[in-house]
């Protein structure tokens, strides 16, 4: 793949409107980010019916690499697809793409592709997407996408099930009281000689037990400059590693009513990263990660400039 197709800045928008009672609009511009992505193995793109899958997987490779916060996505529909042929044997694909939120969180290197996606039961959230990608000499650059998602119904999971936990705001505060105690306890148990502090929160449900109001979450951390043993007044003072030098991991806990905490997180191996991802942009993801809330409508856009 063409290395025009990474070398962008974005302009992010995003709007955001909370579930259940909250009706207010949150619209948050995402800094400019003018770094270059890993790059997908190249294969030509014909200006044709049949280049649409390979345009199709350019987006999704694109959409999930640019994500720095949440879940991956994969697409599971080509609504629609037009090819707007252009001079110098160059074309444009506008299409409208169905996609579903997947179970791996955007710090979890494995490949989309081998993501398991969120069934109705999990809440499931799905996202239509208008894109447009432009073809020049068989190579494709993402020009602009814009995505809503919808998050399913309280009525709908009933229907599924009934019983099942429901979601909860991001910023709810028992919520992330359980997230506080179980990266406590993370800490606490960890082998690894680094703290770990909260990088982002992913989702958090709540279920009553026989044991009393339950909570469940979803969060990834991050390895950061201090030592696993320091003391408990200095550890909001400890700054995260570099990305290409920060253990990351995907952490699932469990608040039951009676106070008892669990916890498992998966760490991953340091990624490679390309040279120009400043280590500024961890410390600006932590920070944007505190401002984000559980919605059921969110809008991502995107228009990408060539350099």
């Amino acid at each position: 793949m063409d290395i025009a197709l990474y070398s962008m800045a974005p302009f992010a928008l995003q709007a955001e409107r909370a579930m259940r009672e909250l009706v207010a609009l949150i619209v948050l511009v995402g800094a400019l980010c003018t770094s270059s992505l890993p790059l997908l193995e190249h294969h030509s793109i014909a200006c044709n019916d049949q280049g649409v899958q390979a345009a199709v997987a350019v987006f999704q490779h694109r959409f999930n690499a640019h994500r720095r916060y949440g879940y991956k996505y994969t697409v599971s529909e080509i609504e629609s697809s037009k090819l707007v042929q252009k001079e110098n044997s160059t074309c444009e694909f506008q299409l409208e793409l169905g996609l579903e939120e997947t179970k791996c969180h955007v710090v979890n290197p494995k490949p989309v592709d081998q993501c398991e996606v969120r069934q109705m039961d999990e809440t499931k959230v799905k996202a239509d997407c208008n894109v447009t990608l432009t073809v020049a000499d068989g190579r494709a650059r993402l020009k602009r996408y814009f995505c809503v998602s919808s998050t399913a119904s309280a009525e709908e999971l009933a229907n599924v099930c009934p019983d099942c936990p429901s979601l909860l705001p991001l910023h709810d505060p028992q919520g992330l009281d359980s997230i506080k105690k179980a990266l406590k306890k993370f800490n606490e148990q960890s082998n690894h000689t680094a703290y770990f502090k909260l990088l982002a929160v992913g989702r958090i449900s709540t279920q009553y037990t026989f044991l009393g109001q339950s909570y469940f979450a979803e969060f990834a951390i991050v390895e950061t400059s201090c030592s696993r043993q320091v003391e408990a007044e200095k550890q909001d003072a400890c700054e995260p590693l570099c990305a290409d030098e920060a253990h990351h991991g995907f952490c699932t806990s469990t608040l039951l009513g009676n106070d008892e905490v669990t916890v498992e997180c998966e760490i991953y191996d340091v990624q490679v990263l390309h040279s120009s991802y400043q280590c500024k942009l961890i410390v600006n993801w932590v920070h944007f990660s505190k401002q984000v809330i559980t919605s059921d409508n969110v809008i991502y856009a995107h228009e990408f400039i060539k350099f």
